[in-house]
């Protein structure tokens, strides 16, 4: 059987020992190199398998967060919003972080998983505005959502899960299991954009994409008619809504936030007619489908995502001169 590092019958000279020890770094590089490969097609085709399911790829998944950079992040966070208007309230919430009273890592892990209820309940229980802390906990760990879909799921390089992703014909997101924040119309097709992580997809079908409703009860109105690049689709079956824009070209992550709230006006004239947005979808909710438990798929290699998620941290530190990025 080979192995890789020095033969220790004879001594040997300094020049004999560096050539020997080059060279037994350039035999033990192919073997390195087929570890991260064969690891990465397995992480593809589990998360693939996940999709065919219906399952979004992270759900369930247990994702390590560099909670240090992040906690930073939301300290600076409730600082910008309370001297834009949030004052104290903003306030209170970043001085339960640095106290300890709201634990940031388990803060980031409940947004990143979109357990809303969790977050809300440990709000209320602490006396914080539950929709800020929600807020300031989306704005600190999306950045790392975006980063997470791109690499992982939708700039997949393995054939696998680029089918699957290309097969996604759900209303929610593929990465995450959020509902879009919008669909953006380009050159006639309707894209979808996730409210979380900014993903982009397509559906098939023209129909409401939270309960598929393609009947006489789904229709498309533009509240301006001077504005009919500006529309919401409105679902009588399931009470929902989505905003619909004409754009040359899609949002990039940074901006489609602001895309979202450059058209609250939409909101308004939907909700003024009793429709509503649905909450965020959590892991739970998708255990039905059978994608979370061990007996029926493996558990997507941690090391694969601590890696990645501290090299994007470490990214996000150099870029932004200690700074994390948000939107």
């Amino acid at each position: 059987m080979g192995r890789c590092g020095p033969d220790p019958a004879r001594p040997r000279t300094g020049r004999e020992s560096s050539a020997r020890v080059a060279d037994d770094r350039h035999r033990c590089q192919p073997t390195d190199r087929k570890r991260p490969a064969a690891a990465a097609v397995a992480a593809a085709k589990y998360l693939a398998a996940k999709l065919s399911r219906g399952i979004p790829a992270l759900a369930g998944e247990p994702i390590p967060l560099p909670a240090g950079v992040l906690k930073a992040a939301l300290g600076e966070l409730c600082d910008r919003l309370a001297e834009g208007g949030a004052g104290q309230t903003a306030i209170h919430i970043r001085e339960a972080i640095e106290n300890g009273s709201l634990e940031a890592g388990s803060l980031l892990t409940a947004s990143l998983a979109r357990d809303q209820a969790a977050i809300r309940a440990g709000a209320t229980h602490r006396g914080l505005s539950a929709d800020l802390v929600w807020l300031v906990a989306e704005l600190a760990v999306c950045p790392v959502a975006f980063a997470l879909q791109r690499t992982l799921v939708f700039d997949s390089r393995h054939e696998v899960l680029q089918n699957a992703v290309g097969q996604w014909s759900h209303g929610y997101c593929a990465a995450c299991g959020s509902w879009p924040a919008l669909a953006e119309v380009v050159n006639g097709h309707r894209t979808l954009r996730c409210s979380f992580c900014a993903a982009a997809w397509e559906l098939t079908t023209y129909a409401c994409v939270y309960c598929g409703q393609s009947g006489d009860g789904f229709v498309t109105a533009a509240p301006d008619a001077e504005r009919k690049d500006r529309r919401v689709e409105l679902c009588a079956s399931c009470g929902s809504y989505l905003k619909t824009v004409d754009l040359p070209a899609i949002s990039p992550f940074p901006l489609l936030s602001i895309a979202d709230l450059e058209t609250m006006d939409l909101d308004m004239a939907a909700m003024e007619h009793g429709y509503a947005r649905p909450r965020s979808r959590t892991s739970s909710q998708f255990e039905g489908r059978g994608g979370l438990h061990p007996d029926r798929f493996e558990v997507l290699p941690r090391f694969l995502l601590d890696v990645f998620v501290q090299a994007v941290a470490v990214r996000i530190h150099r870029h932004n001169g200690g700074k994390i990025l948000h939107r």
